[in-house]
């Protein structure tokens, strides 16, 4: 069996296309197990369990396997610091075109690390599963964050 959470987050607008993607191929997939926060998409689940929101998201993430996620650096980089299979998914229609480019940036670097699955077209849905449930595990190392420091050398250096 292999678990996988959805998130649309909080989007104003949901995603429905996702959930309704997701709805679809669960039915397809009968040993993963799906469970999906749907925030305020409209569409109606009807072939796996859904979430609003709740209060223990992270509860969520620690059961999946995977995770299905548009690919903002919030939902990423707290699931690759707990070793989770991430599926990255973008709508062009939902994401403005500067966090897009940010956003292919992020989860490009991090498909070439052998870390996610980029999926860009969410026909692929399905086959970007499969490949995520057969990845290897990676070990990913945080970087120490030294951009304080460099700014404040920076300043005092330019006095």
């Amino acid at each position: 069996m292999c678990n996988v959470f959805t998130t649309v987050g909080t989007y104003r607008e949901g995603y429905d296309s996702l959930i309704e993607e997701i709805d679809q191929i669960c039915l397809q997939l009968p040993n993963f197990i799906f469970v999906s926060q749907v925030g305020f998409s409209k569409y109606k689940v009807n072939n796996h369990k859904a979430l609003e929101f709740t209060d223990d998201i992270d509860c969520h993430f620690k059961w999946a396997d995977i995770v299905v996620c548009s690919g903002g650096a919030g939902t990423i980089f707290p699931r690759l610091r707990i070793n989770k299979k991430i599926v990255s998914i973008f709508d062009r229609g939902r994401i403005g075109v500067i966090s897009e480019k940010h956003g292919y940036e992020l989860t490009d670097y991090f498909a070439e690390q052998k870390m996610l699955i980029n999926c860009r077209n969410i026909s692929n849905l399905k086959d970007a599963l499969l490949e995520a449930s057969l990845m290897d595990d990676y070990n990913y190392k945080e970087t120490e964050c030294t951009i304080s420091s460099e700014i404040i050398n920076y300043i005092e250096g330019s006095s």
